[in-house]
């Protein structure tokens, strides 16, 4: 389970959502304390996800010494098996929960293996490198879905700006960190939903966020 991490505790700027496609001001991340080699990612609440180091899996305990509680990745087998080689299109990846933005009434939106059109597959073909790039400039542990999971799940449920995309498409946005050691990279996610379908059709690392109505 995902938790504010205790290193975070002197965090006093709060996220200001900034919800529409103008008039947006600057949102910034609760400055942070980390200073451990570790890898962590932090959401605009504070909100942390530790990536420790060789074991390939991620926990939000960041002030443990030894880890005691793993959470899989984003992908467990069957997920791989599903998107890679069933090529299930309607199988279910991860489930998030979006804001309210206007006629969209916000709540679960499903992130599908889908095609190269949609979902990771999408993702996965077209943004994988640059959400590996993000990790690799603070020589961060961890895998590219680690990354954009907990990045998706952080601009749904805690946007700096959501716009509406046309073709019932949303866009949403917030900041993002990734720390290692004294090493910081900001950056904000784009991710595009479908209001009517209820599922993430892309998310890719932007550093500036590029939703505009």
């Amino acid at each position: 389970m995902k938790t504010r991490s205790p290193l975070l505790a002197s965090a006093t700027a709060a996220l200001a959502l900034c919800i529409g496609v103008s008039g947006a001001q600057a949102s910034e991340i609760p400055t942070s304390t980390v200073t451990s080699p570790t890898t962590y990612i932090v959401g605009p609440t504070g909100e942390t996800l530790r990536l420790p180091k060789g074991d390939g899996r991620t926990t939000s305990d960041a002030d443990v010494a030894e880890l005691s509680t793993l959470t899989p990745l984003l992908l467990d087998p069957v997920d791989v098996f599903n998107c890679n080689v069933r090529k299930n299109s309607n199988h279910t990846v991860k489930n998030y929960t979006a804001k309210a933005f206007g006629s969209f009434t916000g709540g679960t939106v499903a992130l599908k293996c889908e095609t190269a059109e949609d979902g990771w597959i999408r993702i996965k073909r077209q943004h994988a490198d640059q959400w590996q790039y993000k990790l690799d400039r603070v020589a961060g542990t961890g895998t590219w879905d680690d990354l954009m999971g907990f990045a998706v799940k952080e601009a749904l449920s805690h946007p700096g700006t959501i716009a509406n995309g046309g073709q019932g498409k949303l866009c949403f946005s917030t900041p993002i960190e990734l720390h290692r050691g004294t090493t910081v990279v900001k950056f904000n996610p784009t991710v595009i939903i479908s209001m009517n379908n209820r599922k993430v059709i892309t998310a890719y690392p932007s550093n500036r966020q590029q939703c505009h109505g």
